[in-house]
């Protein structure tokens, strides 16, 4: 009987590192929305992040022109950073709750609610809503 169990449980969710996705079938749960300090923390890391990207953009470029060919890494490197931010700003303004890396740009291209849950946002998120009720 605990193996059936554990199995019904292992298909609604699969983890991805710190997020968690719902699996083909799995209904959506409903998510209070994002109340602005949690937006604004969506925002400051999408913000941090994008920078750091064009900043290794940047400096890929320089070194290219330097006739230096170590670019590639740092290319990539930007890009990835760029997606995160890109990802967390898209988090921010679209009120997503869940893993912006995963889901805030997927759920804006289908249009419909990407399923993701990330411990790393669920802790800022519960922390900065203790704060938001005692004051």
């Amino acid at each position: 009987m605990e193996a059936r169990s554990e199995a019904t449980t292992e298909t609604k969710s699969r983890s991805i590192g710190c997020c968690f996705g719902a699996k083909k079938g799995a209904e959506a749960t409903p998510e209070k929305p994002l109340d602005k300090q949690q937006r604004n923390a969506r925002m400051l890391m999408g913000i941090a992040t994008s920078a750091i990207g064009a900043f290794l953009c940047v400096v890929a470029m320089r070194l290219s022109s330097l006739g230096l060919f170590c670019q590639v890494p740092l290319l990539l490197g930007a890009g990835a950073t760029g997606w995160f931010g890109l990802s967390h700003l898209v988090a921010s303004v679209t009120g997503y709750q869940g893993c912006p890396e995963l889901g805030a740009i997927a759920s804006l291209i289908l249009r419909r609610r990407v399923v993701t849950s990330c411990q790393g946002w669920d802790q800022v998120d519960n922390r900065l809503a203790r704060r938001t009720s005692q004051t």
